[in-house]
Order: structure tokens, then C-alpha cells, then sequence
């Protein structure tokens, strides 16, 4: 009998039902909303309110915060929930917002993303529905 231990480098399964029920059970109340959510060891503190951006206001889908485990980092979990979050917004007409913004590595995937920056080198960042929806639709297009 043969058994199979995942390498450091295989991508485990991500269910992310746990945020796509948040977001739908949550994106019409008028009062804010969160969540401690949990996908396996990953655990993620998630929100739905309005706030400032930058010179406007708008509704938002927040990552407040997020615990990924030493032993599952590098395999690209974190950009496969940051892109949930972003398709989820683009359906409810929002932006996300990236909330205390810690990690250097962090910080330069959402800057290679193009999401906006507040509160100097640690802070917030947040990306427009509308630059969502554009992006969205360029990684559509392009070939894979």
C-alpha cells in the first residue's frame, strides 16, 4: 500500500466556499459585517463595509487578516484568495481592501497587482471594482 505525502511545492486544495457564502449571505446589509473564516490551516479574518479610499468612498470587501501556516507557504495561497476576493467584488460592485499590510512580499504582490496604497511603506491597499473588472477581463482574453 502506497501512501502519498504532498511535497512542499504541490499546491494542497483550497475550498473557498467559506468567503463565496460570506460575501452572498452578507453583500446587501447596510451595517458591516465579518468573519474569522478557515480554509483547512489557513485561517482569515474577512469583513463587508463601506470606507474611505483614497479621496472616495465606497464599499469594500476587506482582508483584515490572514494566518497562512509556515509549512504551506510559497505555494501561492495567498494570490489564489486575493483573486477570490477580487472576482467576488467585481460581482457585488466592490472594491477590496487589504488591511494592515505587514509582510514586504505581501506588499509587492499587491503593487504588482496595481492596487492603490495608503498609510506609507505598512498600511492598506485597495483596487477599484471597475480596475478589477478590467483585469479580470484581460487575464479572460490572454492565452493561457
Amino acid at each position: 500500500m502506497t501512501t502519498h505525502t504532498p511535497q512542499a511545492t504541490e499546491t494542497p486544495h483550497l475550498n473557498l466556499q467559506p468567503l463565496r457564502d460570506f460575501v452572498t449571505e452578507n453583500h446587501t446589509s447596510q451595517w458591516p459585517s465579518r468573519a474569522k473564516l478557515y480554509f483547512g490551516e489557513i485561517e482569515l479574518y474577512a469583513r463587508m463595509t463601506s470606507r474611505v479610499m483614497g479621496a472616495a468612498y465606497g464599499k469594500t470587501i476587506d482582508l483584515a487578516d490572514i494566518t497562512i501556516p509556515d509549512n504551506l507557504r510559497g505555494r501561492k495561497l495567498f494570490s489564489r484568495i486575493l483573486l477570490e476576493f477580487e472576482r467576488l467584488a467585481v460581482q457585488h460592485g466592490r472594491s477590496v481592501y487589504v488591511e494592515s499590510i505587514v509582510s514586504p512580499i505581501i506588499r509587492s504582490a499587491l503593487a504588482r497587482r496595481g492596487y492603490f496604497f495608503a498609510d506609507g511603506i505598512l498600511g492598506s491597499a485597495w483596487k477599484t471594482p471597475e480596475s478589477l473588472q478590467a483585469d479580470l477581463e484581460s487575464a479572460q482574453a490572454s492565452p493561457p
